[in-house]
């Protein structure tokens, strides 16, 4: 922290008339999370499916869409995501089986959430006569942008994976006071105050995300876990968290001016006062993108494979 006159040698005198005082903090609180998820098992990787009272090998769907005349490749896109998963999460972390599940495993690792927040303060004062002395002042905390959003669980999926979305806050207050002696007796106080607390959430949510060589998904949001759900225990995780980038402030603007007279062992105030309060919201449809999820549908030949 820092305040006195304002003296500029040789050039502006301001001792005894415009004083400033400036404070800064910052706070840091390095930390991390624990993200868990879960990812296909080696062998369902490949394609091969176990399942309670089967065969102790699987069985291996690729083979046995080849019998039936249907498509026993691997999609080259999701193959590559899998893959992709598959060495992130061999990379850190801890991976353990899943109780009841044949084909899943969860990954359990550590990622950096957080990140610090600013605080400066500024305040200015200026006599502008004997009788007149005007104030300022303005305050600012700011969250850093680029933390993981770990309030809304938009922190990514995989270790290192590109997909994930942020939170910054900006909140800000400014003051303002004209104080006025008009006499021995009569004082004139006119302030004004206005705040407002911007926040957004994933800002650098963008197509590119999903197209880098690392967990591409050709511009579009795949939804692996299918029907099962995100949160579901035997159900596998996607690239990254689904979400639609947002912002959102409210902003409060109050104006008043008070008058009081002094008269012997009394006081008289009168004022008024002014208050606005507004609020937006506000959703960037034009950076969502668009998603597929997969599951079979009735009537689909591939059906016929398949049965209890």
């Amino acid at each position: 922290r820092q305040g006195g006159p304002v003296y500029i040698p040789g050039d502006f005198d301001g001792r005894g008339k415009l004083f400033f005082f400036f404070n800064y903090e910052e706070t840091r609180q390095p930390r991390t999370i624990t993200t868990e998820n879960n990812l296909l098992l080696p062998h369902a990787q490949n394609g091969i499916f176990r399942y309670p009272n089967g065969p102790a090998a699987g069985i291996n769907l690729y083979a046995l869409a080849a019998r039936n005349g249907q498509i026993s490749t691997p999609d080259p896109l999701v193959g590559k995501l899998l893959q992709d998963i598959r060495t992130a999460a061999n990379s850190t972390g801890v991976l353990s089986p899943i109780t009841g599940s044949f084909n899943t495993q969860r990954l359990s690792f550590q990622q950096p959430a957080g990140g610090p927040v600013h605080y400066p303060t500024i305040r200015m004062d200026y006599n502008l006569s004997s009788a007149h002395r005007l104030s300022g002042t303005y305050y600012r905390q700011r969250f850093t942008d680029k933390s993981f959003d770990t309030t809304n669980d938009r922190e990514a999926d995989w270790p290192g994976f590109p997909l994930f979305g942020t939170q910054g806050s900006c909140r800000e207050a400014y003051t303002g006071a004209l104080r006025s002696s008009l006499g021995q007796s009569l004082v004139n106080d006119v302030r004004v105050a206005y705040s407002g607390a911007p926040v957004q959430f994933g800002p650098y949510h963008n197509p590119s995300m999903y197209t880098g060589t690392l967990a591409n998904q050709a511009g579009v949001s795949l939804g692996l876990y299918a029907s099962c759900g995100n949160n579901c225990s035997l159900g596998i995780a996607n690239a990254g968290p689904s979400f639609t980038p947002s912002a959102r402030n409210a902003t409060t603007l109050n104006v008043s001016d008070t008058v009081t007279w002094l008269k012997g062992s009394h006081s008289l105030s009168l004022g008024g006062e002014y208050g606005q309060y507004d609020v937006w919201l506000d959703t960037y449809g034009t950076r969502a993108v668009p998603s597929i999820t997969f599951g079979t549908t009735t009537g689909d030949p591939a059906l016929a494979m398949f049965t209890a």
